[in-house]
């Protein structure tokens, strides 16, 4: 399907520019634009408004509303894209055995291993350490710790998705 073409059911589908009316059909069926947005040259854009626009409009002549249906498309692929990489990541890490834990005073003092990832913030990135498991008393909660720390470390439980840990067997 062709952007014109796409643009013009998404507006006879109820998007009207406003709010997000609309968007629940153009997030049903953004795989008919995937011959664009799977090609190298858009994939080579780096998912960056001003040059993957340039890519979608493709000198046609389109009308403010249809030229806005598209930055909605490029907006919803970006966050599939987005998902997709973060479940990849997510099974990588369950593979390799690390995985989110849910707070048991039982694993008090358990040596671990540990990666903190932050890699969706703006300065983020994944870090590895070995640690252990503490106990929170005051905020009944573990915390995993690097070794020679007393009082700080990342909070570990179910709420907290950016702490991956495995669980290492005691000597």
């Amino acid at each position: 399907m062709k952007q014109k073409e796409f643009a013009k059911l998404a507006i006879k589908n109820g998007y009207t520019g406003n709010s997000c009316k609309g968007w629940d059909w153009i997030r049903e069926n953004i795989s008919e634009l995937d011959e664009i947005f799977q090609t190298k040259q858009y994939k080579d854009c780096n998912r960056f408004k001003s040059q993957c626009m340039r890519i979608l409009l493709k000198n046609e002549n389109f009308t403010e509303l249809e030229e806005r249906v598209l930055t909605t498309a490029w907006y919803l692929n970006n966050d599939r894209e987005y998902k997709a990489e973060k479940e990849k990541k997510i099974t990588e890490f369950n593979k390799n055995g690390f995985n989110i834990i849910d707070s048991d005073k039982s694993l008090d003092g358990r040596k671990i291993e540990f990666i903190v990832d932050t890699s969706d913030e703006m300065f983020g990135r994944q870090v590895k350490f070995t640690g252990k498991l503490k106990w929170a008393c005051v905020d009944k909660r573990l915390m995993a710790m690097k070794p020679r720390n007393r009082r700080t470390g990342w909070w570990v439980d179910s709420a907290n998705k950016n702490v991956y840990v495995k669980l290492l067997k005691e000597a």
